[in-house]
């Protein structure tokens, strides 16, 4: 069964981590801060700072290669109106809640 609280985190930070190196290797030198909030912006694809389910999906795939298998989704579908996650339950992810999900996936705790 997928865990949606280490899965999917991980998922997250796996694709940020993959930008942030990227950012880097052009010398761009960002903080991992400025690249979880170019992480959120382009994966909050309508810029109305919220994130679906379908947003961040799209942007895991893009930037990690994966394939997303229905189990997996199934994951990400439990981090959108849980309380740990998504704080509000409005069923979006906003900045705020990103980072949280960013520091779960690092093993950093809320």
């Amino acid at each position: 069964m997928v865990l949606a609280d280490d899965l999917v985190p991980n998922l997250i930070v796996q694709s940020v981590k993959m930008m942030h190196q990227n950012r880097n290797k052009r010398s761009l030198k960002p903080s991992m801060e400025d690249s979880v909030r170019m992480a959120f912006s382009m994966t909050d694809k309508n810029h109305d700072g919220h994130i679906t389910v379908d947003e961040l999906i799209q942007f895991v795939k893009k930037t990690t290669g994966l394939t997303i298998d229905q189990t997996t989704r199934r994951g990400f579908n439990m981090v959108f109106g849980n309380p740990t996650c998504d704080l509000n339950e409005n069923g979006t992810i906003e900045l705020n809640e990103y980072a949280g999900l960013m520091r779960m996936g690092m093993g950093m705790g809320k």
